[in-house]
């Protein structure tokens, strides 16, 4: 009898998870920190040091970008680390083959998945650690999210060094809505122990988590300006504002905006916006716009990123 082949979603439920191989551990750091990072000028600050931690522990980090797994990556090295992704990227083919030899935990965001869970404590009971964003997705603001329910009851059950990864201009080098990533511009990234063992015995779920939304708290638009990423390619700079309809308060119907270099004008003349050096678009000419976030299919042509 011909056997039958699993199905991906088969294959997630068998897979078994440790902690990954020092040499892939390398390999990756390599090419994500090493060579992906240099651009955006990242600094590490140390408050206390994971890489001496030498039992089990979760890293915690508030999402901001499509980096932050290079940006973990450079702080922690050499230590080796199991990130948990959400459980639909797992079907994406050109992640599948990193996916597997790092170990990455799967999660279904949202809801109470027990196989995503037993997952992390597997981890942790190996003496690993595991990186998490209590938020579940990536900010399109710049600011931080709510956190998921429960993170405190896994947090408090576990009962391991609890450390923040205080993220810090990453939206505004690789933000979560453009193809595009941005350079010349500096991020941070902050290490602090943010809970002991003794500390979360002593907490309660619902104190644990008000402490980390409050350590989780950042606005990347507050950045000063030598600390923001200006580096955008002229020709991008307002490209992706034509995929959005802009109305002006004096105009009675749609607008239709073809972006140029670093100028988006708009007809009539009575609506402009300029790239600033610090990352975002300044109206010009007028102080208020409502941004829509549909418009007709094909009103731009064929757009290529």
């Amino acid at each position: 009898m011909e056997k039958k082949k699993l199905t991906l979603q088969q294959k997630l439920d068998k897979r078994t998870y440790k902690t990954p191989n020092r040499f892939y551990n390398w390999i990756y750091h390599f090419i994500m920190a090493d060579i992906k990072l240099g651009k955006h000028n990242p600094e590490i600050i140390y408050k206390d040091d994971i890489r001496k931690e030498t039992g089990p522990c979760f890293i915690i980090w508030n999402h901001l970008s499509r980096l932050d797994h290079s940006f973990i990556c450079k702080a922690t090295y050499p230590k080796r680390f199991s990130m948990v992704a959400e459980y639909n990227e797992f079907f994406r083919s050109h992640l599948a083959a990193v996916f597997k030899m790092m170990h990455i935990l799967p999660k279904k965001n949202f809801c109470v998945d027990v196989k995503g869970m037993r997952a992390m404590l597997s981890i942790i009971n190996q003496g690993g650690c595991v990186t998490i964003a209590p938020e579940g997705l990536a900010t399109i603001t710049g600011y931080n999210e709510r956190i998921l329910p429960g993170t405190g009851n896994l947090l408090k059950h576990c009962k391991v060094p609890v450390y923040l990864f205080q993220f810090r201009g990453q939206s505004l080098a690789a933000p979560v809505f453009s193809p595009y990533y941005r350079y010349g511009g500096k991020t941070e990234v902050t290490v602090s122990k943010l809970f002991t063992p003794e500390r979360l015995r002593e907490l309660k779920t619902d104190e644990i988590e008000q402490i980390i939304q409050s350590a989780l708290k950042n606005d990347d638009y507050e950045c000063k300006p030598n600390t923001s990423s200006s580096g955008i390619r002229e020709e991008k700079a307002a490209r992706a504002c034509t995929r959005s309809a802009i109305n002006a308060p004096t105009a009675a119907e749609n607008l239709l905006c073809a972006a140029r270099a670093t100028t988006l004008p708009a007809p009539p003349a009575d609506l402009q916006f300029t790239r600033t050096n610090i990352s975002s678009l300044s109206p010009t000419a007028l102080p208020l716009c409502i941004c829509r976030s549909t418009f007709p299919t094909g009103a731009f042509g064929n757009e290529s990123p």
